[in-house]
């Protein structure tokens, strides 16, 4: 997989479920295998989160999903100066208002760029600062 004209490996992989549903399987890509949290977060080349629908939900059902798993993975005061982005990047993903089973969506971390998001329904050209929103949403 390619971002740019950085080639990415499957990093990991990763499942979300609520209520014994399936919701999203993950895919974390990098330049570089990582083990640790601390070496991805270090990481100063792109990164990709590629997300795919296992059902249909609605735009509103996705995008809290997809925020609660940010939640989920951080601490409160990590969150905090994050709201704003968390929103912006919410809000994006609520445009199309569906997300049939199969959508795609990607999340791209470049460095000097920022974080973006791009969906197979869907493009969004929101961009955050280079100040990442540095999560894996599941």
């Amino acid at each position: 997989m390619k971002t740019g004209n950085t080639e990415l490996t499957l990093n990991g992989a990763g499942l979300r479920a609520k209520f014994f549903v399936k919701v999203y399987a993950v895919g974390l890509y990098l330049t570089a295998r990582k083990d640790a949290t601390a070496g991805l977060f270090a990481l100063k080349s792109p990164k990709r989160l590629h997300i795919v629908t296992l059902r249909e939900l609605t735009a509103g059902q996705f995008a809290d999903a997809l925020v609660e798993g940010i939640n989920k993975n951080h601490r409160d005061a990590e969150i905090e100066p994050l709201k704003a982005r968390i929103e912006q990047f919410r809000a994006s993903i609520l445009a199309p208002k569906t997300a049939p089973k199969g959508v795609t969506v990607q999340i791209d971390w470049l460095p000097e760029v920022g974080v973006g998001a791009s969906s197979s329904t869907a493009r969004s050209a929101a961009r955050t600062s280079p100040a990442r929103i540095s999560t894996v949403p599941c």
